[in-house]
């Protein structure tokens, strides 16, 4: 079958000779990541209307992923549009543990948060690692995609072990929850992939700001209720991150991994409810991250792990009108911890 534009029926050579017969190869020319990206919103529109059609372009957009020699892209030189102290560096912000649904004053305080960093911080990128509802219920989440609505454009988000919850009750893994996070945040928010079935880190690549961001499902899907506040990362989770954050197609990008779970042992008897599993494999991976943003333990937390990451940081729980204001210039990024005025 021959597509209507002639210069898309021609082979598109790549940078080391022409393509592979076996080379999963799309329309979007020299674009191998757009086209995995294209791949996966198609899948999702089709979705309820044919499995078999969104499981095919799953497995392309996989394929594509997985691709040793990727082309050179039909782009900007994207080490041109890395962040550059030149140009005044670049200030994102981190929030985390909404926890909308918990009570009305714990709401009215996130209400004023979000306002703030509208009004404040109008370019601003926004980080949000989970816990936005505080049991999974669906009119907490379309309280939280009101919200957050605002930031539509510059946020990305993932999910915490209170979003995958049983309807008012914040004890029990749901599947209705994980599922009510795509259709309601992550597609109409337009995040870059799914976190549904942890088969691979929702990525985005901000070419125009110059940092990458992966974000990672930190969700422990158990039927044990004392294990609901733990998390776990696996594969091939922590292979794709590694693989991402050591693409030279982003050498010269700001790196970024933001996830639910802290990722280095809490003291006590807290480990063993809330710790997460795999932790010693993603610190592993995440070598090439210049940022490792987190929460679910309630408190601002910024280090430095020597030879293994770049600083990583807690947000404080943002129902106490807190939040993170992070400065990145060049390669030197501070944290600071803020609280709104009456919070």
């Amino acid at each position: 079958m021959r597509h209507p534009r002639e210069d898309y029926n021609r082979r598109v050579p790549c940078v080391d000779g022409s393509i592979p017969e076996n080379e999963p190869v799309f329309l979007l020319r020299g674009q191998d990541r757009f086209a995995a990206d294209a791949l996966r919103a198609y899948a999702e529109l089709v979705g309820d209307a044919s499995p078999r059609v969104t499981k095919m372009a799953r497995e392309w957009a996989y394929e594509i992923d997985q691709w040793p020699r990727k082309k050179t892209p039909d782009l900007p030189d994207p080490s041109r549009q890395a962040i550059d102290p030149a140009h005044g560096g670049k200030t994102l912000l981190h929030i985390s543990d909404l926890h909308i649904g918990r009570d009305g004053d714990s709401e009215t305080v996130v209400e004023r948060l979000l306002a703030h960093l509208e009004k404040d911080y109008p370019d601003a990128h926004l980080f949000v690692t989970g816990d936005l509802t505080h049991s999974g219920g669906i009119h907490q989440y379309d309280r939280v995609a009101e919200l957050l609505w605002p930031f539509r454009g510059r946020i990305s988000m993932a999910p915490g072990n209170h979003d995958y919850a049983v309807d008012g009750r914040s004890i029990f893994f749901s599947k209705k929850s994980m599922h009510r996070f795509e259709e309601i945040l992550t597609r109409p928010f337009g995040l870059q992939g799914s976190y549904l079935d942890r088969n691979a880190p929702v990525m985005a690549d901000h070419v125009d700001d110059g940092f990458l961001s992966i974000g990672i499902d930190s969700n422990l899907e158990t039927i044990d209720p004392f294990d609901f506040s733990r998390g776990r990362v696996e594969e091939p989770q922590i292979s794709l991150m590694r693989q991402e954050l050591n693409n030279p197609c982003y050498d010269g990008h700001f790196k970024v991994v933001y996830l639910h779970h802290r990722p280095y042992p809490f003291t006590g008897i807290r480990e063993k409810i809330a710790g997460l599993d795999g932790k010693e494999d993603f610190l592993d991976a995440a070598r090439g991250a210049d940022l490792v943003l987190y929460g679910h333990g309630h408190c601002a937390e910024k280090f430095v792990d020597e030879g293994k990451t770049g600083l990583m940081v807690a947000a404080p729980p943002a129902f106490e009108g807190r939040y993170v204001e992070i400065v990145v210039d060049g390669r030197a990024t501070d944290a600071k911890f803020h609280i709104i005025p009456g919070a």
